[in-house]
């Protein structure tokens, strides 16, 4: 059960989970990001996720009932929760409607305009299953795309 949500003021983190022996990144965040698993923190039931920390990362967290608490008592962590709500929503529906509908150099665009430092710090294997391809399509669209910007 997700007993907190996570703060990482710095370092890399993935999220991801098993299916047929083969892991599946789920998402990946780097500096300043909130991170938990939103089902698992809000129903109190255990979750399929896995955190991995990808680098030494500098963590802050607030466990559920602290949370709550504070949100019930404060308006402006209410509303902090919603963004972090909303923003995760939108993140979920952007990445399935990527996954369905844009081509894998697309998608491997889209990771580099909003993560530019994403291939220096996360290893090949998780780029890849992130974008939902083979190590070796991640490789050649890495070649490809250097050619472009030369």
């Amino acid at each position: 059960m997700a007993d907190y949500i996570w703060f990482a003021e710095s370092g890399s983190i993935r999220i991801f989970y098993k299916k047929d022996a083969k892991e599946i990144t789920e998402w990946l965040g780097m500096n300043q990001v909130f991170f938990m698993s939103i089902t698992s923190f809000f129903k109190r039931t255990s979750s399929r996720l896995i955190i991995h920390t990808l680098e030494p990362v500098q963590l802050w967290g607030i466990h559920h009932n602290d949370f709550i608490a504070l949100a019930d008592a404060r308006h402006e962590i209410e509303k902090l929760l919603r963004k972090m709500v909303t923003g995760s929503l939108i993140l979920s529906q952007e990445r399935m409607e990527s996954l369905q509908f844009e081509t894998a150099m697309q998608r491997f665009q889209r990771l580099m305009q909003s993560s530019p430092d994403v291939i220096q710090r996360v290893p090949v294997q998780y780029i890849a299953s992130f974008l939902g391809i083979t190590k070796e399509t991640l490789s050649r669209i890495r070649s490809m795309h250097l050619l472009s910007i030369y």
